[in-house]
């Protein structure tokens, strides 16, 4: 599901329109922003924080309802909130991608905060926790 929800986001029209670049590709990722350089902001880095996965007596149920950390950081305070309404509109749609299934995701939790400076940058920070169901 995670390779999947990446190559999602990176192909988003939404999500492309909002972040840097980082290799020629949209600045998400997993774990890890990949780069300070100016032109990789705004970036979105991308947790999974819990499994979502339940069970009845027959075992494991093939939709999984993940829940996901979005920190995007930007520049500014503005560059950071317009991610984080790029993947709402991405993630708040049901689409398949690589064979995995996502229903629409329901955004559960956003917070931004100060900004931090790093080197000679000033980045802000906003995260959004999403459920997100898929069955993969």
């Amino acid at each position: 599901m995670e390779e999947a929800l990446i190559a999602r986001l990176r192909a988003s029209d939404f999500v492309a329109a909002a972040t840097g670049r980082v290799g020629g590709r949209p600045a998400v990722d997993l774990h890890e922003r990949k780069s300070d350089e100016p032109s990789a902001f705004a970036a979105a880095v991308v947790t999974i924080i819990s499994p979502g996965r339940t069970y009845d007596q027959d075992g494991a149920d093939a939709w999984q309802r993940r829940r996901v950390r979005f920190e995007c950081f930007g520049l500014s305070a503005g560059d950071s909130i317009i991610l984080k309404r790029a993947l709402v509109a991405e993630l708040e749609i049901a689409r398949v991608v690589a064979g995995v299934s996502f229903m629409k995701s329901q955004l559960q939790f956003e917070r931004s905060f100060d900004p931090e400076d790093l080197a000679t940058l000033r980045i802000f920070r906003t995260i959004a926790d999403f459920t997100i169901p898929s069955n993969g």
